[in-house]
């Protein structure tokens, strides 16, 4: 019976190592997730802005300063999100130490250090389209939005082609009225 009692705090430490790996993978594998999420809306945001860039770019803006400006955009949005998620996971850690009748402690250090790594996350995460906006032609750039629209205006045209060339269908018949 006394050796049992002395593996019990052996065997709770493994089991405390092994949550707490499992808990990292997944938070791990949720900021992957995250920073491929806001490198693609920042890589669709370089390429709806193409001409905007191109612009910027032409009338003497710097590499640097397009690279900066992206950079900010995905580290707000990154911040943001985390400022979503700590907000989120207060509100439910307060819920749960009422349900559980346990006392809530907010850690604030904890906190701090939760949103400057999903601030480093957008870091991270930004820098490949802010590098390709900050790297765009200015005259390729410029004559991206032309191409886009007049394939716009090709793809609308044959489209309204079609449908004039598609048969009308009628109304069904309606009975005449019964005369009495």
């Amino acid at each position: 019976p006394q050796a049992a009692t002395l593996k019990v705090p052996g065997c709770l430490r493994n089991m405390e190592t092994v949550m707490t790996t499992l808990l990292g993978a997944v938070a791990a594998v949720s900021l992957l997730v995250g920073g491929i999420g806001i490198m693609n809306i920042m890589l669709v945001s370089v390429t709806e802005r193409t001409r905007e860039i191109g612009l910027r770019l032409a009338i003497g803006a710097l590499e640097r300063e397009v690279l900066l400006q992206f950079l900010i955009e995905a580290v707000v949005l990154a911040a943001i999100g985390g400022l979503i998620g700590i907000v989120l996971a207060t509100g439910a850690s307060i819920g749960l130490a009422k349900f559980m009748d346990v006392p809530f402690v907010f850690n604030l250090g904890v906190n701090l250090i939760s949103f400057v790594f999903s601030a480093g996350i957008g870091v991270l995460f930004g820098y490949f389209p802010a590098r390709r906006a900050a790297r765009l032609d200015p005259i390729e750039a410029l004559r991206h939005e032309e191409d886009a629209e007049e394939h716009a205006d090709e793809d609308l045209a044959q489209q309204v082609r079609r449908e004039e060339d598609q048969p009308q269908e009628l109304p069904p018949a309606q009975p005449a009225p019964a005369q009495q």
